[in-house]
């Protein structure tokens, strides 16, 4: 079974906003080729663009084995067996992003929320939000179909 990854208002603007910003960044950088700076920032900043591009969250597979988050190139897998809870929750802000991308392409890493606690986020659109609870290990995504969603990774393998 396979959802969407919809994207919200917040994740499109500052994604364009973030895309705009480094795209002004490199072309003022280019033009001043002589500055040892750029040696060194151009890389990086080229490097932080394609890195968040590529961690992008394009969708969700359920599998008997597992739950599987598709990336852009690559997919991230979460066992079903250890699953021990999927509610659906609606994320408010402010979320303390401990360690991740907050808003370039996806929210993906580690985040810290009063209503979900610690969690590691997979997710695009905080209002579709999902948790997958592993005991004390929390995942959080954003199917285009939440409750569908809850429903169908709870449902036992037969």
């Amino acid at each position: 079974m396979t959802f969407r990854a919809p994207w919200s208002v917040h994740l499109k603007i500052t994604t364009v906003v973030a895309v705009i910003a480094i795209g002004y960044a490199i072309f003022v950088m280019a033009r001043v080729p002589d500055a040892p700076v750029v040696d060194y920032v151009l890389p990086l900043v080229v490097a932080v663009l394609v890195g968040a591009a590529l961690s992008a969250v394009r969708g969700y597979e359920i599998t008997d084995e597992a739950v599987v988050i598709k990336r852009l190139i690559w997919t991230t897998r979460l066992p079903r067996s250890g699953l021990t809870d999927a509610r659906r929750v609606t994320l408010r802000w402010p979320q303390w992003r401990l360690f991740g991308n907050g808003g370039m392409f996806a929210f993906s890493g580690w985040f810290r929320s009063s209503s979900v606690g610690t969690y590691h986020g997979f997710f695009t659109d905080p209002a579709r939000a999902v948790v997958l609870e592993y005991g004390k290990k929390r995942y959080v995504v954003s199917p285009d179909e939440p409750q569908r969603f809850v429903e169908a990774v709870s449902t036992r393998r037969r």
